[in-house]
């Protein structure tokens, strides 16, 4: 694995973060104000997928003998090596393979990440970014993190190996987008003119976050993953003025006026309302995490369902109560029944023997107004709490 850069930090310009500063500048300096968000429980998985796709491809053609957690994990990393296999021929002479490569672009210093998987060859160059989340389809079309690695991994090769870099300036260049656990493969061709383009955007978007009031543009993509997104009053002001107008647009609904059009209004705003409204939840959970009083809100625990304890199964308690296997049938429907539908077939003096089976887990922390009868619970490793509450979410 060959790398250019050390950085320590991430970058506040990381090829992740671009579209989210190309579409909302003023979203760079209201981030510095507000703490990092914890690592969440999908972006550790990521992390995860991420190093079993690195091991593979830097140990081909041999196989590394990998522990997966869950079968999904491995049929996702061996479909995106697998992509990467049908579009670049690493028998090829002359191929050379990166993994993980930290680059960065060359005019912008401050915009640099790190590359997933880049190759070069005598006839071809390929970009890809692997993305391992179920939920939102990425896109390869003018996507300015792909285009950022391109630019920095064509920076590496015109540093380190010049050699390298003449060819890259004579072979088509491919970029590719690998989301293989909803089936999101996607590629397209890149030129020369097409990042001569993106260097200007990227130089009037830097020029933009960094000068006197930088503009916001509160919208769906740019505030999903935004740090700040949670005390945004450019968003939340956007918000309540949606809300205002859908609740103008039922009023007038209630009295039998308003079209078809304009109903379609009330639900037009509710995701973006959603959404917000989960980015306040999160930001006043870890601030009560974290040990910061919030005079309106606490942190409770909610309910929780008993459960079998983790020694427990079919044969246990058919062991321990011989009377169940008489009716075996009804505790099996594909897996175990619960305590309750269990508890249903015991006689009620059998019922307490059954305790010794059975442990009730705390409930998942949530919010709760100041004035809940629940009691307020004091948090130890706010970024496990946090890591849970969004995992919960």
């Amino acid at each position: 694995m060959t790398q250019l850069l050390d950085h320590e930090e991430h970058s506040e310009y990381s090829p992740s973060q671009l579209e989210r500063i190309i579409l909302c500048p003023g979203s760079v300096d209201l981030c510095r104000t507000v703490p990092k968000l914890p690592t969440s429980p999908y972006a550790a998985e990521g992390t995860l997928l991420h190093s079993y796709t690195q091991q593979i491809l830097e140990m081909w053609p041999e196989i590394p003998d990998i522990e997966y957690e869950s079968f999904d994990h491995e049929a996702a990393v061996v479909d995106a090596v697998n992509y990467i296999r049908t579009h670049v021929d690493f028998d090829e002479p002359g191929l050379r393979r990166f993994q993980e490569l930290k680059v960065r672009m060359e005019q912008f210093e401050d915009v640099y990440g790190t590359l997933d998987y880049a190759s070069i060859s005598p006839t071809r160059l390929d970009i890809t970014d692997f993305k391992f989340g179920r939920g939102i389809e990425v896109g390869i079309h003018d996507n300015p993190q792909i285009l950022a690695y391109l630019d920095g991994f064509l920076y590496m090769l015109k540093t380190k190996y010049p050699d390298l870099y003449e060819m890259a300036l004579t072979v088509p260049w491919y970029v590719h987008i690998v989301q293989p656990r909803i089936e999101n493969y996607q590629w397209e061709q890149v030129f020369p003119r097409d990042m001569k383009h993106f260097n200007a955007l990227i130089d009037r978007t830097l020029r933009l976050a960094n000068g006197i009031n930088p503009p916001f543009s509160p919208g769906d993509a740019q505030c999903r993953w935004c740090d700040a997104g949670g005390v945004c009053r450019v968003r939340m002001e956007r918000v309540r003025a949606n809300q205002l107008e859908s609740l103008r647009v039922f009023a007038e609904v209630q009295n039998g006026q308003a079209t078809l059009d304009e109903i379609q209004d009330i639900l037009g705003c509710k995701q973006e309302t959603l959404d917000a409204f989960k980015a306040i939840e999160q930001y006043i959970f870890l601030e009560l995490a974290k040990g910061k009083e919030v005079p309106k809100f606490k942190l409770v625990r909610g309910r929780s369902n008993r459960a079998w304890a983790s020694h427990v199964d079919f044969d246990t308690l058919t062991e321990n109560f011989p009377e169940l296997d008489e009716v075996s049938e009804k505790l099996l429907d594909s897996k175990l029944r619960g305590p309750a539908q269990v508890e249903k077939l015991l006689t009620p003096a059998r019922r307490k023997e059954l305790e010794q089976f059975i442990v009730k887990p705390e409930g998942k922390l949530t919010l709760a107004p100041i004035d809940s009868p629940k009691e307020a619970v004091v948090i130890s490793d706010p970024a496990t709490a946090f890591a849970d509450f969004v995992d919960a979410d």
